[in-house]
């Protein structure tokens, strides 16, 4: 059996953003590029709303539940 509950989590959460692109020139309208960014963050404390009854967890202090995402990507573009 399964069963599914409405759950809402919701949090305060510090971020920082990092990207790097650059493009080539493969002909004059026409350029060739690649990009990697990255993105990371931490959480100290969430609030957790389910079926009515919301709790907050909070990590000890001097921890936090760290996140991050890394991301390549690269394409064709052209200039009209």
């Amino acid at each position: 059996m399964l069963l599914l509950t409405k759950r809402e989590i919701e949090g305060g959460f510090l971020a920082h953003v990092f990207i790097l692109g650059y493009d080539f020139a493969v002909m004059q309208n026409i350029t060739f590029g690649f990009e990697v960014g990255y993105t990371g963050g931490s959480l100290s404390e969430l609030e957790i709303n389910e079926r009515g009854n919301t709790r907050t967890v909070s990590f000890e202090k001097g921890v936090r539940a760290g996140f991050a995402r890394l991301e390549m990507g690269g394409g064709l573009r052209f200039h009209f």
